[in-house]
């Protein structure tokens, strides 16, 4: 390229890095002061439902912030770029027509990149807040069997994860997960919402899972393993999963209960023979809330 172009081409270019670099240190900035704001607590607050799912839409509401800001400085930044070109660079042959051409181009990959780039990211956020809402409704109706002398925690940190919701009470111990599952439209009008289950698949309309029932199955064990091991005695944890809006037909009981929302005071009612004692809910609910106090709500 000739050294007029290279020229011509150098003031996009500084601009274009100075932009990206003065948005950066804003978004950082805000970001940052908000993070670090003083705060007359001395302890770690107990998590509220959803805690790493509200995080995750903090850090894609940054990125969203960055990327909004880059693409309204894009448009006076290549008006600025095609005012200042002619002063930037003597008249060569194809300084008036290829340099623009090039110019116009770049700046529209530019905005495409970025455009598609937000496009990725509010989807993502959707997806998130909808992962928030249910478990929003699901910690809601759990919250209300602290009435019944039930410990709720929220987000408990795991090895390199986090349990949904865990319930600590006369009925035992709970592992709970929350899966929310959109209904799939026909015809402009949403299916039926009603999911049937064996004890190993989840039969939603049109489709088959059995990830939820495995993941809090082992997330079930694990507990059990920590719990047994903190405590000094032996602690059995039941798995429930949430689907919150579904009407679940579930085929007798099972090792892994599947339950909506509206069900949670089920949880309260305690088998024949499995009740635990007073002493023992208080341990355990102890060692909990210790982990939950002390270990970020990501597990790490």
């Amino acid at each position: 390229m000739p050294a007029d172009a290279l020229y011509s081409v150098l003031p996009f270019v500084v601009l274009f890095a100075g932009t990206v670099a003065v948005a950066y240190l804003v978004v950082y900035w805000f970001r940052h002061r908000v993070a670090t704001a003083k705060t007359p607590l001395v302890r770690y607050l107990l998590h509220g439902p959803g805690e790493p799912l509200r995080r995750r839409l903090v850090a894609i509401d940054a990125k969203l912030d960055l990327f909004l800001l880059l693409l309204l400085f894009a448009p006076p930044l290549l008006a600025a770029l095609l005012l200042v070109r002619p002063a930037a660079c003597a008249p060569s042959p194809f300084s008036s027509s290829w340099l623009i051409l090039a110019i116009l181009l770049l700046a529209a990959l530019l905005v495409a990149a970025l455009f598609f780039s937000i496009m990725r990211l509010l989807a993502a956020r959707r997806r998130e807040s909808f992962a928030l809402d249910c478990h929003q409704a699901v910690g809601q109706e759990l919250n209300l069997l602290m009435r019944s002398g039930y410990g709720v925690f929220h987000g408990f940190p795991a090895e390199g994860y986090s349990i949904d919701h865990v319930l600590v009470g006369p009925a035992g111990v709970y592992a709970v997960a929350t899966e929310g599952r959109s209904r799939p439209r026909k015809q402009g009008q949403s299916s039926e919402n009603r999911v049937f289950y064996d004890g190993k698949t989840l039969s939603f309309p049109g489709w088959l899972e059995t990830g939820p029932v495995v993941r809090v199955r082992q997330q079930a064990d694990w507990l059990a393993d920590w719990l047994t091991r903190v405590v000094g005695e032996p602690v059995s944890v039941k798995g429930v999963v949430f689907l919150p809006g579904w009407i679940v037909e579930a085929s007798g009981r099972h090792a892994v209960s599947v339950i909506n929302e509206q069900n949670a005071s089920l949880l309260a009612n305690p088998r024949e023979g499995q009740a635990l004692q007073a002493e023992s809910v208080q341990r355990i609910a102890y060692q909990i809330e210790q982990r939950c106090r002390n270990m970020t709500g990501d597990g790490r």
